[in-house]
């Protein structure tokens, strides 16, 4: 018997819909993943910071599923299609996923740009300070080639120790280049 492939691909849902469309795929046994931004802002009336999460990626789910299975997402309530590069529904790589799965979990906050979609190109993270003075903060910046975006966050010196170990047991590696910025490349 042949072992299906699971891929993930990533779907388009309507505005506001991606949490409740993870969910509806979630019942129906397939795997869907909602990557979620932490979001401050200031309550007016009571003069104190909220924190809330929304998600990262607008109208955006990621689902991992084989081919057989592309028709039954799409019939999924609030599920609008698939993203396609080169006619066929987007395959978005593991280690890209892993790093969502990590820090979009809606407990870092997030910024997001843009980039080229490079489908032959690997994940890369970088280190480095955050200002002038490295006030206790650096930033980690992820540049995502097969979903086209780079991801990016600051936290603290104190935390880095924490997430660096994180980032070593998904299989990253910390290489020593001759800059002030530390560079980790996936292992292959």
């Amino acid at each position: 018997m042949k072992s299906l492939k699971l891929n993930w691909h990533i779907i388009v849902t309507l505005p506001e819909r991606e949490q409740k469309v993870a969910q509806l795929l979630a019942r129906k046994k397939i795997k869907a993943f909602c990557p979620l931004n932490l979001l401050q802002s200031d309550d007016d009336d009571e003069a104190k910071t909220i924190q809330k999460q929304e998600p990262l990626f607008h109208d955006f789910v990621f689902v991992q599923i084989d081919e057989k299975d592309q028709k039954l997402v799409k019939s999924i309530n609030g599920v609008v299609d698939y993203v396609y590069w080169l006619n066929k529904p987007a395959i978005v790589r593991e280690d890209e996923i892993n790093f969502l799965q990590t820090y979009g979990s809606g407990c870092f906050f997030l910024q997001k740009r843009k980039m080229a979609i490079n489908e032959n190109a690997s994940m890369e993270l970088t280190r480095g300070a955050v200002g002038q003075l490295n006030q206790g903060l650096n930033s980690i910046n992820a540049y995502l080639p097969s979903i086209g975006y780079q991801i990016f966050t600051e936290i603290s010196n104190v935390n880095f120790g924490v997430i660096k170990k994180d980032l070593e047991s998904q299989g990253f590696i910390l290489d020593q280049p001759h800059s002030s910025k530390s560079k980790f490349l996936l292992q292959e």
